[in-house]
């Protein structure tokens, strides 16, 4: 026995057998079950949808849309970013640069409301989605943000060594004040002329044996100069050679 009923499988199967009727065009709630980046038959890049109806007769039933990428069409990949934005995938989040990964995993989940039509493939009537426009009542949410691996773990640096003391800071002693100049200098006045005391009296022992001062002493006396003797004229010696009787002696 399967994992699943019959009723299941055929609901995943959806219409590719060809054999199933196709669901009438008209307007429809999906959501995307499936989407996987591949690349197409020319070489494009592309993303297969797989989208479910929710909802009304044809609850549960799938459908396959394939997004291509046409890089030498600006026309066509004007298309493509306008779906991408109506499921959520705006602008801001292509500017992230996302991988095709990334992309194909950000459609799952998204809801839209799809215009369903029919075309011819190989002979066969096939359902498409024809347009795509926001889902009704519900909100289309904030675009996923791509998110980097993390990095390998790295291991800590050992913590830095602590900062040294700061050196212990002395205030530097104020200037030493200039020394004032020394105060011109005082001319005393001229000191008085001392007179010497008196002597003090001689005090005898006793009253009656006072003693008078000394005398001062008598003034000299010039004395007189004596007269000096005048010459007397001498005899004239005698003829005979005798001599001369010697002069009187002078007054004393």
């Amino acid at each position: 026995m399967p994992t699943k009923s019959w009723q299941e499988l055929l609901t995943d199967a959806g219409d590719s057998g060809g054999t199933f009727e196709v669901m009438p065009e008209g307007d429809y709630d999906f959501v995307v079950k499936e989407a996987k980046a591949q690349t197409a038959s020319t070489g494009k890049q592309m993303f297969v949808m797989k989208a479910e109806i929710q909802g009304g007769p044809h609850n549960s039933r799938l459908v396959w849309h394939n997004f291509v990428l046409s890089h030498e069409n600006p026309a066509a990949l004007g298309y493509f970013f306008r779906n991408m934005a109506t499921l959520g995938l705006t602008a801001e989040y292509f500017k992230q640069n996302p991988a095709d990964h990334h992309v194909a995993d950000a459609l799952i989940g998204r809801r839209f409301r799809g215009q369903l039509g029919i075309k011819k493939y190989q002979g066969q009537d096939r359902n498409e989605i024809k347009s795509f426009f926001p889902a009704s009542g519900a909100g289309l949410g904030a675009p996923p943000q791509i998110t980097a691996p993390p990095a390998p773990p790295i291991a800590a640096a050992p913590p830095p060594p602590p900062p040294p003391a700061p050196a212990p800071t002395f205030a530097a002693p104020p200037p030493a004040a200039a020394p004032a100049p020394p105060p011109p200098p005082i001319q005393a006045p001229a000191p008085a002329p001392i007179q010497a005391p008196p002597p003090p009296p001689v005090i005898a022992e006793t009253p009656a044996e006072q003693v008078a001062p000394p005398a001062p002493p008598p003034l000299p006396v010039p004395v007189a100069q004596a007269p000096q003797p005048v010459p007397v004229p001498q005899p004239e010696m005698a003829a005979a050679g005798g001599m001369a009787p010697p002069p009187p002696p002078p007054f004393s």
